[in-house]
């Protein structure tokens, strides 16, 4: 992070393949007003991507109140630009963390 600390991320992945062009990737920002919540809260839609071959990549910024705004908004943006330092062989597909989809 920018300010010399770090965060927590987890990362679920697709079987590996022998596709040269890449996989979709997906990063998710879960809600909660910058208070409460992380990424494992939606792991059920995880793994509907994942069998889709979408690899996830889910961020537990740092919240309210012991990390005033914009702390959040600066970790999702460095976990963005980590991303896509060390994930060239990804095609991205970046959703803010207000998308959803309803079936």
């Amino acid at each position: 992070m920018r300010d010399g600390s770090a965060i927590r991320g987890v990362v679920y992945k697709p079987e590996p393949t022998t596709e040269k062009n890449g996989r979709p990737l997906f990063i998710y920002f879960h809600g909660g007003g910058y208070v409460f919540g992380a990424p494992e809260f939606a792991e059920q839609y995880f793994a509907m991507l994942v069998n889709m071959g979408v690899t996830v990549v889910g961020v537990a910024y740092r919240l309210a109140p012991e990390y005033v705004f914009p702390t959040a908004v600066w970790d999702a943006i460095d976990a963005v630009e980590w991303v896509r330092r060390t994930s060239l062989s990804f095609l991205f597909l970046l959703f803010p963390a207000s998308f959803h989809c309803e079936y």
